[in-house]
């Protein structure tokens, strides 16, 4: 129905809303993801991220978009069952645009615990996420009316002068 970004009274982040009509996947009407950015721009020109905080989608049975129910055989090696085979059905998570509704937990002091690649798998995930939050804030948002229209996206024909070409010139 809606996106709305909303700056915190206090300048010190924002919350992005998304507003739903009533559907056959979540209870929800509005979906929010809020950033805490102590003044949204530092010295250098680059936000001061604090923390990001998501919200829980509130998924009706058997409807959550964000997982999969994978059905797996196993056979059994040894013991009394020893090649017999059974189906096991295991949840799987699976890409979703609502993954973008979820917290994520900022670097900090335990870094160390998590593992060089985990923390920059971590880092790489904060950065898409800030990255398409403020281009929501500051583009998309503000300029709905545009993106709605086309207006807003670049056209590449615009890039070329248009020019006459006589056939001897080709």
């Amino acid at each position: 129905v809606d996106v709305r970004c909303i700056d915190n009274d206090d300048l010190d982040g924002f919350r992005i809303e998304f507003e739903f009509e009533e559907n056959p996947f979540f209870f929800d009407t509005v979906l929010t993801k809020a950033y805490k950015v102590p003044n949204l721009v530092d010295s250098n020109g680059q936000p001061e991220l604090e923390k990001i905080e998501g919200c829980e989608v509130h998924w009706k049975p058997g409807k959550d978009l964000t997982q999969r129910q994978v059905k797996k055989k196993q056979k059994s090696k040894r013991g009394k069952n020893a090649g017999a085979t059974r189906v096991v059905t295991k949840v799987e998570a699976k890409p979703s645009f609502f993954r973008f509704f979820e917290s994520i937990p900022l670097p900090g002091d335990d870094d160390e615990a998590l593992g060089e690649d985990a923390v920059e798998e971590l880092r790489d995930k904060i950065d898409t996420d800030v990255e398409l939050a403020f281009a929501l804030r500051n583009e998309v948002v503000p300029k709905a009316i545009l993106w709605f229209t086309g207006e807003a996206v670049d056209d590449d024909d615009d890039d070329f002068d248009d020019q006459d070409f006589d056939s001897e010139d080709a």
